[in-house]
């Protein structure tokens, strides 16, 4: 995600404050010279601290690569750090981290684009403690066989997804589920053939929904040969949720979001559905077909989503012009658009 004025290898958090205009800088906030590469996640905690995951190997001067963690003014935790797996599990990244996922036992579940040629060979996916080192409480065995773009938790239980054939040895296609102590759960129906399998494409964001459903975007175009159009909403089993209308749009879906009422707010990188212009951002109903009361007028991309606590969308991406209005990467809609 990109901002105006701002490089790969810069950090600054906005925070909305009410006595200075909406948007200040929070010049509060003590991020210093922050990672020496592009950030791709930042996951808050219950401490109000939040990680950050991506393709830098160093925060602040320090060596502190592909994950960091931040206390709530903005300081670094220099405690933590995945060099401390670099002994046993030695970490070569090519693209960095791309998802990350507080589980239960605040363990630290990351996935993205990397292989550790340690004891235990693995790749894609590896569980962490609160200090950085390896989980014992955590087996993945050898991971995911491809990059890993997407967490979310679903009880007690893990959903990951990407773009693999295989997690754990077993093969799965795209989207998985593990079980609590890090096995494959075998139950989730994702086994399928990749000529026929799960989806099409790369599972690029998902989130699970107060049921446990679980909406996904992506690339793809078909889920256990049925039609999904680079959205869908599954069964907590993974099965295919025929009541989810097929949206239909023409290309990648790459953040979801759902506000208070339900409605799902899909950013990516789509332009029409069907003859209608869907420029980089659509608003859906609960149950898939698209909200046309949602005004949209971006004239690019969408990388990020995030709903504020006053039900604001905050967006970013590559998209210089909204509604008609200069933009330059980042952009405050009210909640209506």
């Amino acid at each position: 995600s990109d901002g105006s004025g701002l490089t790969e290898e810069s950090m600054v958090r906005i925070r909305i404050r009410d006595e200075h205009g909406p948007g200040a800088l929070d010049l509060a906030f003590a991020a210093a010279t922050g990672p020496n590469g592009p950030v791709n996640i930042i996951t808050p905690l219950a401490d109000n601290g939040f990680l950050i995951g991506g393709g830098f190997t160093r925060v602040d001067d320090r060596e502190i690569p592909h994950v960091a963690r931040y206390d709530a003014s903005g300081k670094l935790d220099e405690d933590f750090s995945l060099s401390m797996l670099e002994e046993t599990d030695p970490l070569e990244f090519s693209d960095g981290v791309h998802a990350l996922l507080i589980l239960p036992n605040e363990d630290i579940l990351v996935g993205g684009d990397f292989h550790a040629d340690g004891d235990v060979p693995r790749s894609n996916l590896i569980c962490v403690t609160r200090e950085g080192h390896r989980s014992d409480q955590f087996n993945l065995g050898p991971g995911a066989d491809g990059v890993v773009f997407a967490l979310g938790l679903q009880g007690r239980k893990a959903i990951v997804g990407g773009v693999f054939k295989h997690v754990n040895g077993t093969q799965v296609i795209s989207l998985a589920r593990l079980n609590p102590d890090g096995s494959l759960d075998t139950t989730f129906s994702s086994g399928l053939p990749w000529e026929a399998g799960f989806s099409n494409g790369r599972i690029q964001d998902l989130v699970v929904l107060p049921d446990d459903k679980i909406l996904i975007g992506g690339n793809f175009t078909q889920i256990h040969g049925r039609p999904a159009n680079r959205i869908a909403r599954l069964h907590p089993d993974g099965d295919l949720d025929t009541a989810f209308a097929n949206v239909g749009l023409d290309h990648d879906v790459m953040r979801l979001v759902v506000q208070s009422d339900g409605k799902i707010v899909a950013g990516g990188r789509f332009g029409f559905r069907g003859d209608l212009e869907f420029k980089g951002i659509v608003r859906l109903h609960a149950t898939g077909p698209v909200d046309y009361s949602f005004r949209t007028g971006l004239n690019g991309e969408v990388n990020c989503l995030q709903i504020l606590p006053d039900g604001g969308i905050l967006l970013g991406g590559e998209f210089t012009e909204v509604q008609g209005v200069a933009r330059q990467r980042v952009a405050l809609l009210d909640s209506d658009g």
